[in-house]
């Protein structure tokens, strides 16, 4: 009897799964790329970083659970493209728009160059004549920096460690996305005086985008309303403009924009 009983509730269980199953979207993936302080794993092992909260902060708004994976900013894009993510934050170029679906703006960066001690702007990027001007490995400032032929290019790991260089006169500059000088000044408590923006390269946005081969294509309308929620709400500002870092922002000389922000393609590998 209760061996009837059981084939005769089994298409109904079946069909109910079904039903859980096609109402649940399941679980997202997120690449995030391993530069800080964009993403990166504590002492502890622990994922930490402004991207990091922010794939955490979208997943809660949108209702949706989520792995993250941290990854270099070049296999970042690849999984995205690839498919093997759902979502990741990329500076906007033509790459980032090949690889995946733009789903709105995250955050504004602006990518300088900066001196030791208390010096006046540049005009223009020909000024850094005859310097040597570090830059974080694998980055890509745009065509004017990094094909530029009458300065010398020094790649750096670590952003700290271009600063201590910058500080101690082992380089005469390095050129930097914003978030990432700001957090490493304010890490290493540089004080104000000890370093200067000399000039504004470009600027440019990162945005979110969604693979377009992605299995969760029917999200995407759910991810641009939970991420202009995000932004109504302020909640985008309180993760990338921290108080402290906007403090550190306000320490260097302003710098006039020199080039077209259209022609940047800045891809942080690894830092």
């Amino acid at each position: 009897m209760q061996h009837f009983l059981l084939r005769a509730l089994l298409p109904a269980i079946l069909s109910l799964s079904a039903l859980v199953q096609a109402a649940s979207p399941g679980v997202v993936r997120f690449a995030t790329s391993t530069v800080k302080p964009w993403g990166y794993l504590d002492s502890e092992s622990r994922e930490q970083g402004l991207l990091v909260s922010f794939a955490r902060e979208l997943s809660a708004e949108a209702g949706v659970p989520y792995r993250n994976y941290l990854q270099p900013y070049p296999r970042v894009i690849h999984s995205l493209k690839s498919g093997f993510v759902d979502f990741a934050v990329l500076f906007d170029s033509p790459l980032a728009r090949q690889a995946g679906i733009r789903v709105g703006s995250v955050v504004m960066t602006e990518v300088m160059v900066v001196g030791a001690g208390k010096q006046e702007p540049l005009n223009s990027i020909e000024n850094l004549a005859g310097m040597r001007v570090g830059y974080i490995r694998g980055s890509k400032y745009g065509a004017a920096f990094d094909n530029a032929a009458h300065f010398e290019r020094v790649p750096i790991n670590a952003m700290h460690q271009g600063v201590a260089m910058v500080i101690q006169g082992r380089l005469d500059a390095m050129a930097s996305a914003d978030q990432t000088l700001y957090h490493a000044l304010t890490a290493m408590a540089v004080k104000p005086g000890q370093i200067s923006r000399l000039l504004t390269l470009s600027q440019t946005s990162g945005g979110l985008y969604m693979s377009r081969t992605s299995s969760h294509r029917d999200l995407l309308p759910v991810y641009k309303e939970a991420l202009g929620r995000m932004e109504s709400s302020g909640a985008l500002a309180s993760i990338f403009y921290h108080p402290s870092v906007l403090f550190t922002a306000g320490q260097l000389n302003n710098a006039p924009l020199d080039g077209d922000s259209s022609n940047t393609d800045l891809q942080q590998r690894n830092n």
